[in-house]
This record gives C-alpha cells, sequence and structure tokens, in this order.
C-alpha cells in the first residue's frame, strides 16, 4: 500500500517533555554542511530534529558519490569550517573533497547528528499544517508517508539537481556527455 500516512508526534507525557515543554519538532532536509549546523543548533536548543536526506551519505556536495575525482575546495580551510571544529592538523590549505567528507563525518559524530537523519528519504511536499507547522510527504524505502513538524529547514542546497546545457546537435554527438555529479569514475573517460 503506497497510501501516504499520518504520523504524529507523540503525545505521551514523561517528565523529560514537562521539562521541555517549549521543545518543537524540526525537520530538517538536507545532510550537507547547512543542514548539519542546522541539525546541531536546533538539538543544541532541545528540539527534536528529524534528517532527510535523500542520497546515500551525508555530506551535501562532498558525499563521495556526487564529488568527481580530484575535487578541492576553493575556500581555505580556516574560512570552511564551523566554528567549534577545526580541520585536521594535517588537512592542507584548500582540503580534497574526500577530506571535506571526512571533516563533516567528523563534525556529524561530535554533536550525535548522523542518528537524528533518514538517508535515502525524499521530501516530497510541504503544506501547511491544520493547526499551524508544516505536513511533509516523505517517501523512503518505496514507501510514502506524512509527518507533522513544528518548523521546517530546507538546507537541500543550490547544487542538488544537475543543471544541464543543451546545444544545438549534439544528440549527433559520438560521444557520452556527463555533468560533473556524474563524473565519479576515472576511468570512464580513460584514453578519451
Amino acid at each position: 500500500n503506497c497510501a501516504p500516512r499520518l504520523l504524529l508526534p507523540s503525545a505521551r507525557v514523561t517528565q523529560h517533555s514537562l521539562n521541555m515543554a517549549r521543545a518543537k519538532r524540526v525537520a530538517v532536509i538536507g545532510g550537507g554542511l547547512s543542514g548539519l549546523a542546522a541539525a546541531k543548533a536546533f538539538k543544541a536548543q532541545g528540539h527534536a530534529v528529524v534528517g532527510f536526506e535523500q542520497a546515500r551519505h551525508l555530506g551535501g556536495v562532498w558525499d563521495p558519490d556526487r564529488s568527481y575525482p580530484g575535487v578541492h575546495t576553493q575556500t581555505s580551510k580556516s574560512l570552511y569550517r564551523f566554528t567549534d571544529l577545526p580541520h585536521p592538523a594535517d588537512h592542507p590549505e584548500w582540503p580534497s573533497g574526500a577530506q571535506m567528507h571526512g571533516y563533516l563525518m567528523s563534525y556529524a559524530h561530535k554533536h550525535g547528528l548522523a542518528s537524528l537523519y533518514r538517508m535515502q528519504a525524499r521530501v516530497l511536499s510541504m503544506q501547511p499544517g491544520e493547526h499551524g507547522g508544516w505536513v511533509l510527504t516523505i517517501e523512503h524505502g518505496g514507501v510514502q508517508e506524512m509527518q507533522a513538524f513544528d518548523f521546517v529547514v530546507v538546507a537541500s542546497g543550490t547544487f542538488s539537481k544537475a543543471h544541464r546545457v543543451v546545444h544545438a546537435g549534439q544528440d549527433m554527438f559520438d560521444g557520452r556527455i556527463l555533468h560533473s555529479s556524474e563524473f565519479v569514475d576515472p576511468s570512464v573517460v580513460q584514453g578519451k
């Protein structure tokens, strides 16, 4: 059955929930640099955070499945970092994609963020809730469900979808056209 189902926050009252009466349920869409920073900030304030990442790994553009071989940052490590976690001393001034991914995973581990995320979960829609907040329709494992949240952070990034340029006559090109997000294996261009 692929019909969406609505999951509402638990109404069970515990001593913890009484102490956290102001705590809200927050969805974070995206597990890249900004999504992780938002998840950490809301978690630190005592809110119930649920993250949704459509990829297999956290890391956004630094996810190994999305980074092309040899990619490095264009910003120095002293500027491209979280305030509470410096890059490792052995990172070069412009870290590689693998180093950036490792750095983001260290941040997620330090703050217990990975367990907040549902991986390979796509947010299909976001609608205002009947009594405030938002209702998200999420697809995960071929099943759609609806979940209610008080707040939603959209941190899906500007590079979450490939922009493909189309040129006249490209259909007559006798080769393979790849977007940089698809270039993850150098062997596909070896000898070409």
